[in-house]
């Protein structure tokens, strides 16, 4: 089960700013359930002091101040919150935990145990404490964009495709970081539909890749273009919901014409809530060519870029590069969606 709360508060005291002690300071405290567990949230000079109490010792806990990630552990636990806004600061308190047929009104799937449930709850630390129902994020879709593509013209093949490819040249896609290009290697593209249940779809491309003689200066044509299968981009779903999804973009996608390069390779872990407007993505990633993703709520009118990353090497791609630890990366990144 996945319970999502907030905690706003308000009057505090910005970390780096230059305050003075002061007699009749009273620090402001507010505490919620979230579901068995429990989160306080405690005003104080260095900033907001956060405690979270896990009874389930399965359970984890997320907590957002105003979008950015302040905490994310697996056990109980407290943090102080150094970057508490001065005036209103708003938290987001996720606790994922194993979901129970209880939790689900509709019919129960069979992975019982990869499905949550979000419940979304304000709490207010200032003068008042208020515990009210808040409103769902309208958005009605959410689609994240994963792109690869060579940023040059031309890239130079290897004898590792082959006896006669040490001269030869592959196309690439001339171009720079734009969430909207049809040029690419590759696009992964995953939507989230709030309105269905928050059901998945994928939709995958894979660019034509040819082959040129000469140099970058003078590529001359020469046989057959090949588009490699989009067999290795695969939609791992973990649960959806109309609260909130989790799901991996698993892609290994090899030159077509390059019989012994490694693919382009990474594994993207996406957890999305829509209440709250928040994602959390965890990645491992093979350093070539570039790499760059995005998000996009489908109300608002710009992608939300998550990462752009150029590429390494391109010897990353050579079989004998493969455990090499330079040619893989880990990423993570959260926050808002707009």
């Amino acid at each position: 089960m996945k319970i999502v709360s907030s905690i706003t508060a308000g009057t505090l005291i910005a970390a780096g700013a230059v305050i003075a002690p002061s007699l009749n300071f009273v620090p402001s405290y507010a505490t919620v359930e979230v579901g068995e567990n429990t989160v306080e949230a405690t005003e104080t000079f260095e900033g907001v002091r956060l405690e979270w109490e896990l009874t389930d010792p399965q359970a984890s806990i997320q907590i957002l101040n105003n979008g950015e990630i302040v905490a994310d552990a697996d056990s109980s636990g407290s943090t102080v919150d150094l970057g508490a806004l001065e005036g209103v600061a708003e938290y987001q308190v996720v606790v994922e935990e194993p979901a129970e047929i209880a939790d689900f009104e509709s019919d129960v799937p069979e992975d019982i145990e990869n499905f949550a449930h979000v419940v979304t709850v304000p709490l207010k630390i200032g003068d008042e404490v208020t515990l009210a129902a808040r409103a769902s994020g309208n958005t009605p879709v959410t689609t994240f964009r994963y792109q690869t593509f060579i940023p040059t013209k031309y890239v130079e093949g290897s004898i590792f495709c082959g006896p006669n490819f040490g001269s030869t040249l592959f196309n690439g896609n001339d171009r720079l970081w734009n969430p909207w290009s049809t040029n690419n290697k590759t696009r992964f593209d995953v939507t989230v539909d709030w309105r269905n249940g928050g059901s998945l779809k994928s939709t995958l491309f894979v660019g034509e890749t040819r082959t040129y003689s000469g140099t970058v200066d003078s590529a001359v044509p020469f046989g057959e273009p090949a588009t490699a299968s989009t067999a290795g981009m695969k939609l791992e779903v973990h649960y959806a919901s109309e609260a909130a999804a989790n799901f991996t973009m698993n892609h290994d996608v090899a030159n077509p014409l390059c019989f012994g390069a490694l693919g382009i390779n990474y594994s993207a872990n996406v957890r999305v809530w829509k209440a709250s407007g928040t994602y959390k993505v965890t990645a491992n990633i093979r350093t070539v060519p570039n790499h760059e993703f995005y998000v996009k709520d489908s109300d608002e009118a710009e992608w939300l870029p998550i990462w752009k990353l150029s590429y390494s090497r391109f010897q990353c791609l050579y079989p004998v590069n493969n455990q090499n630890s330079w040619c893989y990366r880990d990423l993570e990144d959260g926050g808002a969606r707009w």
